[in-house]
């Protein structure tokens, strides 16, 4: 990719100058990480969405925010959960990846194809949603049809693009004896094959995402994408850390649906986090997860940020039309 910002050309290549970036007065020590932010009310009772409000999000039900953006796209991917045959491998893009670009999902997957790599792909959710959306019943009987989706089509490996995908099956593998799966991080998979991000004189700095701090393998991986390869020899990519990063980094602003159930504490988070990028001397911020590139893009650092995957497949997500689509979308499920 040429642009160092998004719809911007920059004829010197390099990063806006600290005169240029945005002075966000935001103390970053009054900021919690969205695990240590509970939502809860006064009674310390768990905070949910419920009717018109939790609708649109409610992934167990048709059509939903997600589904309907897919179809806004004329997806061209069979769901290989509709069919019954088994599918050894499977390719779980996340609600969100899939949702926000059909197009660099389509590339993914047909890459993985390529390399024999998966049988199949679903867009099935993880049902890590409906945590703030459902009562736990309702997302107890979601989860138990995926776990019979899971034995019905004899899955035996999960290949994920989203963490929270990543570590929502993990978890369900974990609390049922009756899953019996491996879950992979698809950047991992994608750096053991050899992939790396095209060598450049842009610098980057990578959000890590709070679903990843317990298991740091996206972490890991995608900063691996960045590195040589012995074809490429010394000419490698230059990454910059954030004060806060992998295990400590802070959150976008959009976990646990932070944005819907308190949106002035998920501004706080999001305009804290885009002022620990700028105080680095990157040219790009590199997401992993597609929630967060979406919070970034409603941030002072909207121009600077792109997910790994439209680096890696040079493919790049218009969000502003993305923005769009999901404000017609979300009117036509809330009716």
């Amino acid at each position: 990719m040429q642009n160092i910002t998004r719809n911007i050309t920059q004829e010197n290549g390099g990063s806006p100058s600290k005169e240029t970036r945005p002075t966000l007065d935001l103390a970053l020590n009054d900021l919690t990480i969205c695990e240590a932010h509970t939502l809860s009310d006064t009674n310390g009772a768990r905070l949910t969405l419920s009717g018109a409000a939790a609708r649109p999000w409610r992934v167990d039900m048709e059509p939903n925010i997600f589904s309907l953006m897919r179809a806004c796209q004329a997806s061209q991917l069979d769901d290989c959960f509709v069919s019954e045959a088994p599918k050894d491998t499977i390719f779980v893009p996340g609600c969100m990846l899939s949702a926000e670009s059909l197009e660099l999902t389509t590339a993914v997957y047909s890459w993985l194809c390529a390399h024999s790599l998966v049988d199949g792909i679903t867009f099935r959710c993880c049902g890590n949603i409906l945590k703030t959306m459902s009562s736990p019943a309702e997302r107890e009987q979601y989860l138990c049809d995926l776990r019979q989706q899971l034995a019905v089509h004899e899955v035996s490996c999960i290949i994920t693009a989203c963490p929270n995908c990543y570590k929502a099956f993990n978890l369900l593998k974990n609390e049922n004896s009756l899953c019996d799966y491996k879950v992979l991080a698809l950047s991992e998979v994608l750096a053991k094959s050899g992939m790396r991000i095209r060598a450049s004189d842009t610098s980057y700095c990578i959000h890590d995402s709070c679903p990843d701090r317990t298991s740091g393998v996206f972490a890991a991986s995608v900063r691996s994408l960045f590195s040589s390869t012995a074809a490429q020899g010394a000419n490698c990519n230059t990454l910059c850390e954030m004060k806060h990063n992998r295990e400590q980094s802070r959150c976008c602003g959009l976990g646990k649906m932070l944005s819907l159930t308190d949106p002035n504490a998920s501004a706080k988070m999001r305009e804290a986090r885009a002022k620990e990028f700028f105080q680095t001397d990157a040219n790009k911020l590199v997401t992993y997860c597609a929630t967060c590139t979406q919070a970034f893009q409603t941030s002072e650092a909207k121009r600077y940020c792109w997910h790994y995957l439209e680096l890696l497949f040079d493919i790049e997500i218009d969000w502003q039309a993305n923005q769009k689509r999901f404000e017609h979308c979300l009117a036509c499920v809330s009716g």
